[in-house]
Protein backbone atom coordinates (compact mmCIF):
# COMPACT_ATOMS: atom_id res chain seq x y z
CA UNK A 1 0.00 0.00 0.00
CA UNK A 2 2.76 2.39 0.90
CA UNK A 3 4.45 1.86 -3.18
CA UNK A 4 0.33 2.34 -4.35
CA UNK A 5 0.20 5.77 -1.84
CA UNK A 6 3.31 7.58 -3.15
CA UNK A 7 2.79 9.07 -6.39
CA UNK A 8 3.47 8.77 -10.27
CA UNK A 9 4.01 5.21 -10.23
CA UNK A 10 3.96 3.45 -13.36
CA UNK A 11 3.25 -0.28 -12.22
CA UNK A 12 4.67 -2.24 -9.19
CA UNK A 13 6.24 -5.31 -8.70
CA UNK A 14 5.43 -7.24 -5.50
CA UNK A 15 8.34 -10.26 -5.48
CA UNK A 16 10.41 -11.13 -8.46
CA UNK A 17 13.30 -13.25 -6.66
CA UNK A 18 13.33 -15.46 -3.85
CA UNK A 19 9.50 -16.11 -2.25
CA UNK A 20 7.50 -13.06 -2.07
CA UNK A 21 4.33 -12.15 -0.54
CA UNK A 22 2.73 -13.77 -3.83
CA UNK A 23 5.16 -14.68 -6.41
CA UNK A 24 7.76 -17.47 -6.13
CA UNK A 25 11.11 -16.68 -8.23
CA UNK A 26 10.98 -16.65 -11.70
CA UNK A 27 13.64 -13.83 -12.64
CA UNK A 28 16.79 -15.00 -10.99
CA UNK A 29 17.80 -17.36 -14.01
CA UNK A 30 17.87 -16.58 -17.97
CA UNK A 31 16.47 -15.67 -20.16
CA UNK A 32 14.70 -13.20 -17.43
CA UNK A 33 10.96 -13.18 -17.52
CA UNK A 34 8.61 -16.21 -18.15
CA UNK A 35 6.92 -16.07 -21.51
CA UNK A 36 3.43 -17.31 -22.49
CA UNK A 37 3.95 -20.25 -24.37
CA UNK A 38 3.99 -20.03 -28.02
CA UNK A 39 3.74 -15.84 -27.94
CA UNK A 40 7.26 -15.24 -28.87
CA UNK A 41 8.80 -14.37 -32.14
CA UNK A 42 9.69 -17.55 -33.94
CA UNK A 43 7.75 -20.53 -35.08
CA UNK A 44 4.68 -22.10 -33.27
CA UNK A 45 3.36 -25.39 -34.67
CA UNK A 46 5.89 -25.37 -37.73
CA UNK A 47 3.97 -21.07 -39.04
CA UNK A 48 5.70 -18.34 -38.45
CA UNK A 49 2.19 -17.01 -38.30
CA UNK A 50 1.17 -18.40 -35.21
CA UNK A 51 2.95 -16.65 -32.35
CA UNK A 52 1.25 -13.41 -33.78
CA UNK A 53 -1.54 -14.57 -33.78
CA UNK A 54 -1.96 -15.99 -30.84
CA UNK A 55 -0.94 -12.86 -29.07
CA UNK A 56 -3.94 -11.05 -31.05
CA UNK A 57 -6.45 -13.37 -29.58
CA UNK A 58 -4.97 -12.64 -25.88
CA UNK A 59 -4.87 -9.40 -26.25
CA UNK A 60 -7.22 -8.60 -28.43
CA UNK A 61 -9.84 -11.45 -27.86
CA UNK A 62 -12.84 -11.49 -30.63
CA UNK A 63 -15.99 -11.36 -29.91
CA UNK A 64 -16.37 -9.93 -26.63
CA UNK A 65 -16.47 -12.44 -24.01
CA UNK A 66 -19.86 -12.55 -22.08
CA UNK A 67 -19.20 -13.51 -18.85
CA UNK A 68 -17.32 -11.06 -16.39
CA UNK A 69 -14.91 -13.93 -15.22
CA UNK A 70 -13.60 -14.60 -18.12
CA UNK A 71 -13.09 -11.19 -19.17
CA UNK A 72 -11.27 -10.86 -16.32
CA UNK A 73 -9.31 -13.29 -16.81
CA UNK A 74 -8.83 -12.37 -19.86
CA UNK A 75 -7.57 -8.88 -19.27
CA UNK A 76 -4.82 -10.55 -16.75
CA UNK A 77 -3.35 -12.39 -19.01
CA UNK A 78 -3.07 -10.41 -21.58
CA UNK A 79 -1.45 -7.27 -19.43
CA UNK A 80 0.59 -9.98 -18.12
CA UNK A 81 1.87 -10.79 -22.20
CA UNK A 82 2.27 -7.11 -22.59
CA UNK A 83 4.56 -6.62 -19.31
CA UNK A 84 6.35 -8.87 -19.99
CA UNK A 85 7.48 -8.58 -23.87
CA UNK A 86 8.07 -4.54 -22.42
CA UNK A 87 10.30 -6.13 -19.44
CA UNK A 88 12.12 -8.49 -21.94
CA UNK A 89 12.62 -5.83 -24.55
CA UNK A 90 14.23 -3.20 -21.78
CA UNK A 91 16.17 -5.79 -20.57
CA UNK A 92 17.83 -6.37 -23.59
CA UNK A 93 18.42 -2.16 -23.86
CA UNK A 94 20.39 -2.03 -20.72
CA UNK A 95 24.00 -2.99 -19.89
CA UNK A 96 23.94 -5.76 -17.61
CA UNK A 97 24.93 -5.72 -13.97
CA UNK A 98 28.42 -7.70 -13.71
CA UNK A 99 28.41 -11.25 -12.64
CA UNK A 100 28.94 -11.59 -8.92
CA UNK A 101 31.50 -12.88 -7.67
CA UNK A 102 31.79 -16.40 -5.99
CA UNK A 103 32.62 -16.69 -2.26
CA UNK A 104 34.31 -19.67 0.10
CA UNK A 105 32.38 -21.90 1.96
CA UNK A 106 33.62 -21.54 5.64
CA UNK A 107 32.76 -25.30 6.57
CA UNK A 108 34.30 -26.46 3.35
CA UNK A 109 36.54 -24.38 1.89
CA UNK A 110 35.04 -24.58 -1.71
CA UNK A 111 34.25 -21.64 -4.02
CA UNK A 112 30.65 -21.38 -4.63
CA UNK A 113 28.07 -19.25 -6.22
CA UNK A 114 26.20 -16.61 -3.65
CA UNK A 115 22.80 -16.86 -4.26
CA UNK A 116 22.40 -13.79 -2.12
CA UNK A 117 24.55 -12.05 -4.98
CA UNK A 118 22.88 -13.75 -7.78
CA UNK A 119 19.32 -12.89 -6.57
CA UNK A 120 20.38 -9.08 -6.23
CA UNK A 121 22.01 -8.74 -9.80
CA UNK A 122 18.58 -9.66 -11.06
CA UNK A 123 17.37 -7.14 -9.10
CA UNK A 124 20.10 -4.77 -10.43
CA UNK A 125 19.37 -5.37 -13.93
CA UNK A 126 15.69 -4.92 -13.08
CA UNK A 127 16.17 -1.39 -11.97
CA UNK A 128 18.36 -0.63 -15.36
CA UNK A 129 15.22 -1.92 -16.94
CA UNK A 130 13.30 0.54 -14.85
CA UNK A 131 14.98 3.24 -16.33
CA UNK A 132 13.98 2.45 -20.04
CA UNK A 133 10.26 1.80 -18.92
CA UNK A 134 10.34 4.92 -17.02
CA UNK A 135 9.10 3.51 -13.42
CA UNK A 136 9.32 6.14 -10.99
CA UNK A 137 9.29 3.85 -8.21
CA UNK A 138 10.05 0.11 -8.03
CA UNK A 139 9.90 -2.20 -4.47
CA UNK A 140 11.67 -6.07 -4.52
CA UNK A 141 11.94 -8.38 -2.47
CA UNK A 142 14.54 -11.52 -2.04
CA UNK A 143 13.85 -14.31 -0.05
CA UNK A 144 17.00 -15.59 1.89
CA UNK A 145 16.40 -19.10 3.40
CA UNK A 146 18.40 -20.98 5.66
CA UNK A 147 17.96 -18.95 9.17
CA UNK A 148 15.67 -21.21 10.60
CA UNK A 149 19.11 -22.40 12.91
CA UNK A 150 17.93 -24.35 15.47
CA UNK A 151 20.66 -26.81 14.88
CA UNK A 152 24.03 -26.76 13.66
CA UNK A 153 24.59 -22.83 13.81
CA UNK A 154 28.24 -22.48 14.43
CA UNK A 155 28.56 -23.65 10.86
CA UNK A 156 25.06 -22.29 9.17
CA UNK A 157 25.23 -19.03 10.54
CA UNK A 158 28.73 -17.75 9.17
CA UNK A 159 27.74 -18.85 6.03
CA UNK A 160 24.41 -16.90 5.77
CA UNK A 161 26.52 -13.70 7.16
CA UNK A 162 29.04 -14.15 4.69
CA UNK A 163 26.59 -14.27 2.21
CA UNK A 164 24.57 -11.41 2.87
CA UNK A 165 27.83 -9.40 3.59
CA UNK A 166 29.29 -10.61 0.01
CA UNK A 167 26.01 -9.69 -1.69
CA UNK A 168 25.12 -6.20 -0.37
CA UNK A 169 28.60 -5.18 -1.04
CA UNK A 170 28.49 -6.15 -4.74
CA UNK A 171 24.65 -4.78 -5.11
CA UNK A 172 26.23 -1.17 -3.88
CA UNK A 173 29.22 -1.35 -5.84
CA UNK A 174 26.64 -2.22 -9.20
CA UNK A 175 24.35 0.41 -8.62
CA UNK A 176 27.23 2.86 -8.52
CA UNK A 177 27.96 2.13 -12.11
CA UNK A 178 24.73 0.83 -13.43
CA UNK A 179 23.99 1.10 -17.02
CA UNK A 180 26.42 3.97 -16.96
CA UNK A 181 24.97 5.66 -14.09
CA UNK A 182 25.28 5.89 -10.36
CA UNK A 183 21.87 4.96 -8.86
CA UNK A 184 23.69 4.22 -5.38
CA UNK A 185 21.57 7.16 -3.81
CA UNK A 186 18.52 6.27 -5.60
CA UNK A 187 18.18 2.61 -4.06
CA UNK A 188 17.50 1.63 -0.28
CA UNK A 189 18.14 -2.21 0.91
CA UNK A 190 17.08 -3.47 4.13
CA UNK A 191 16.03 -6.90 5.86
CA UNK A 192 13.59 -7.88 7.34
CA UNK A 193 12.35 -10.98 8.98
CA UNK A 194 8.47 -12.80 10.29
CA UNK A 195 10.97 -13.00 13.80
CA UNK A 196 14.14 -13.24 15.65
CA UNK A 197 15.99 -15.65 17.60
CA UNK A 198 16.79 -16.10 20.91
CA UNK A 199 19.85 -15.11 22.98
CA UNK A 200 20.36 -18.07 24.16
CA UNK A 201 21.52 -21.65 22.89
CA UNK A 202 19.25 -24.99 22.75
CA UNK A 203 23.01 -26.63 22.68
CA UNK A 204 22.89 -26.26 19.08
CA UNK A 205 21.31 -23.62 18.03
CA UNK A 206 19.02 -20.72 18.87
CA UNK A 207 15.16 -21.04 18.95
CA UNK A 208 12.87 -18.65 17.81
CA UNK A 209 12.84 -15.45 19.46
CA UNK A 210 10.86 -11.80 19.80
CA UNK A 211 13.05 -8.48 18.86
CA UNK A 212 15.39 -8.86 16.08
CA UNK A 213 18.28 -6.44 14.68
CA UNK A 214 18.34 -5.74 10.85
CA UNK A 215 20.59 -3.96 8.56
CA UNK A 216 19.40 -0.81 6.09
CA UNK A 217 21.98 0.23 3.49
CA UNK A 218 21.97 2.41 0.44
CA UNK A 219 23.77 6.05 -0.69
CA UNK A 220 20.38 7.97 0.97
CA UNK A 221 21.05 6.21 4.62
CA UNK A 222 22.69 8.14 7.53
CA UNK A 223 24.89 5.15 8.30
CA UNK A 224 27.63 3.95 10.49
CA UNK A 225 25.19 3.96 13.48
CA UNK A 226 22.54 1.89 15.32
CA UNK A 227 19.23 2.90 15.26
CA UNK A 228 17.16 2.13 18.41
CA UNK A 229 18.44 0.60 21.55
CA UNK A 230 20.75 -2.07 22.01
CA UNK A 231 19.53 -4.94 24.40
CA UNK A 232 21.45 -5.70 27.47
CA UNK A 233 23.84 -8.60 26.79
CA UNK A 234 25.56 -10.99 29.83
CA UNK A 235 24.90 -13.77 31.54
CA UNK A 236 22.22 -14.29 34.38
CA UNK A 237 24.23 -14.90 37.05
CA UNK A 238 24.01 -14.32 40.95
CA UNK A 239 21.34 -11.77 41.01
CA UNK A 240 21.68 -10.26 37.43
CA UNK A 241 18.09 -10.57 35.85
CA UNK A 242 18.34 -9.59 31.76
CA UNK A 243 15.40 -7.01 32.03
CA UNK A 244 15.22 -7.11 28.34
CA UNK A 245 14.74 -10.58 28.16
CA UNK A 246 11.98 -12.36 30.45
CA UNK A 247 12.42 -15.85 29.43
CA UNK A 248 14.83 -18.33 27.61
CA UNK A 249 16.77 -15.48 25.57
CA UNK A 250 13.81 -14.33 23.34
CA UNK A 251 14.35 -9.91 24.04
CA UNK A 252 11.43 -7.74 23.63
CA UNK A 253 11.68 -5.24 21.42
CA UNK A 254 12.41 -1.53 22.20
CA UNK A 255 11.42 -0.44 18.10
CA UNK A 256 8.26 -1.19 16.38
CA UNK A 257 8.00 -2.73 12.58
CA UNK A 258 5.44 0.03 12.52
CA UNK A 259 8.09 2.55 12.98
CA UNK A 260 10.51 0.57 10.58
CA UNK A 261 8.60 0.77 7.82
CA UNK A 262 7.51 4.04 8.19
CA UNK A 263 10.84 5.30 8.17
CA UNK A 264 10.53 3.95 4.88
CA UNK A 265 7.63 4.73 3.12
CA UNK A 266 8.50 8.32 4.38
CA UNK A 267 11.57 8.09 1.95
CA UNK A 268 9.47 6.29 -0.89
CA UNK A 269 7.23 9.63 -0.84
CA UNK A 270 4.60 8.62 1.68
CA UNK A 271 2.99 11.83 3.06
CA UNK A 272 2.72 11.80 6.52
CA UNK A 273 -1.49 11.35 6.75
CA UNK A 274 -0.62 8.73 4.60
CA UNK A 275 1.22 6.84 6.33
CA UNK A 276 -0.84 7.31 9.67
CA UNK A 277 -3.59 5.55 7.63
CA UNK A 278 -0.98 2.57 6.62
CA UNK A 279 -0.03 2.29 10.30
CA UNK A 280 -2.58 2.94 12.72
CA UNK A 281 -0.28 2.14 15.82
CA UNK A 282 2.01 4.22 14.45
CA UNK A 283 1.76 7.08 16.44
CA UNK A 284 1.76 4.95 20.06
CA UNK A 285 5.62 5.09 19.33
CA UNK A 286 8.67 7.56 19.12
CA UNK A 287 10.13 10.25 21.38
CA UNK A 288 8.32 13.70 21.40
CA UNK A 289 6.09 12.71 19.06
CA UNK A 290 8.04 11.67 16.20
CA UNK A 291 7.52 7.92 15.47
CA UNK A 292 10.07 8.12 12.32
CA UNK A 293 14.14 6.54 12.99
CA UNK A 294 15.86 9.25 10.79
CA UNK A 295 18.17 6.66 9.36
CA UNK A 296 17.06 8.08 5.92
Amino acid sequence: RETHTAQDYLYIVDGLVGKGLFIDKWLDAPPGPIAISGTRQGSLFGSSAAPGALQSIITSPTPSIPSYFQADHAAVVSRSATAQQQLANALLAITAAPAPPRVTDPRTGASVANPVATGLQTIANLIAAGQVLGMKRQVFFLGVGGHDTHVDENASHHRLMLNLDAGLGYFMQSLASLNGADLSGSVTAFTMSDFGRTFTSNGSGTDHGWGAHHLVVGGAVKGGDLYGRFPTVGPDLGAFVNPDSPFSGVWIPTTAVDQYAATLGSWLGVGAPDLAAIFPNLAHFGAGGNPLLGFL
